[in-house]
């Protein structure tokens, strides 16, 4: 079932917990459409109400026989704007949808996803990281892990590179999943504001799956020093994603 948003904005640096609202309604299920596209001339027209023309759209779909031409040229505009990342390396593939471009002060939404393709992992986690700020506006809406925090400066966090904990720098959203079984593949879908004091807006990507227990554990990660050049506060390899922001 969609797990719709409750009416607001939630600074991110104080969740611990998602909270929505699990009544499906018209708009519930248009929001379960759009949501992988993030665009904000399709939130914009949404937050219309009964004005709002996709809103109609998909009353009329569900009543009424909607032309093949219609429907291709509602998901050609929603999906022109729509960045699609994926990284398959050493047993995890990532898979990242986020909007090419934002206007400054609006909406947007990220999905994130990653697949354990190797083996059968004691826990493992999804990382968001963003180096330019050390807390955002906005909500996680839907997400299938064991847990979904966010942290901010000064919270400590484990560093690859040093063996121990340290203060991080930035915000970070982590996703943590205990006993990950191959094959199987976890996402998280965050909404945040863009901010206006910047013309790109930077997220680091990673994932980590940790196999074994005890003195056999072991740590694989992706990216690695192979498929990345830049690390995060934590010393881990990411991939970085860029979004521009616009006036």
């Amino acid at each position: 079932m969609y797990k719709k948003m409750t009416l607001g904005i939630v600074l991110l640096s104080v969740i611990g917990t998602v909270v929505w609202a699990k009544e499906k309604t018209v708009l519930g299920k248009v929001f379960e459409k759009v949501v992988l596209h993030g665009v904000d001339k399709a939130l914009d027209d949404l937050d219309k109400g009964e004005e709002s023309s996709i809103l109609k759209y998909y009353k009329i779909m569900g009543t009424k026989t909607v032309s093949v031409d219609a429907k291709e040229e509602l998901t050609s505009k929603l999906s022109n704007n729509i960045n699609r990342v994926e990284s398959s390396f050493n047993g995890i593939t990532l898979i990242a949808k986020y909007p090419k471009e934002v206007k400054k002060g609006k909406k947007f939404k990220i999905v994130v996803k990653m697949i354990n393709d190797i083996k059968d992992a004691s826990m493992g986690g999804l990382t968001l990281s963003f180096p330019q700020y050390a807390s955002l506006e906005g909500a996680i809406i839907d997400y299938k892990f064991d847990s979904v925090k966010g942290y901010t400066p000064p919270k400590k966090m484990y560093s690859s590179s040093l063996k121990k904990s340290i203060k991080i720098h930035y915000f970070v959203i982590e996703g943590w999943e205990n006993k990950w079984v191959q094959d199987s593949s976890r996402f998280m879908t965050i909404e945040l504001i863009a901010p206006k004091d910047n013309d790109e807006f930077e997220i680091n990507l990673r994932g980590v799956l940790i196999i074994g227990k005890k003195s056999s554990k072991y740590e694989i990660t992706n990216p690695t020093n192979k498929n990345a050049l830049l690390t995060d506060q934590q010393g881990f390899y990411v991939k970085k994603i860029k979004i521009k922001l616009e006036d």
